[in-house]
């Protein structure tokens, strides 16, 4: 997805944490068992940062490419 996009998919998400880890170097493919294990988690992120009210992801498909705790 283009980086001037306002939003973001979890997969963008996905592939920026596994970069931000180091799993994943500047053009190499995605291991489906890295994703995999990324997604999983993702669903309760959401639902952590909106039990402690910093921030309520309606649609994790496409939210805001750039959130502002607390007001997102």
């Amino acid at each position: 997805m283009a980086v001037t996009s306002p939003y973001r998919s979890s997969s963008d998400l996905i592939t920026e944490a596994l970069a931000n880890l180091g799993v994943l170097a500047a053009g190499q493919a995605i291991d489906p068992e890295d994703f995999n294990w990324v997604n999983e988690k993702l669903d309760s992120i959401y639902r952590k940062l909106a039990g402690l009210e910093i921030c309520y992801v309606p649609e994790p498909e496409t939210h805001p490419g750039r959130v502002v705790f607390g007001s997102c």
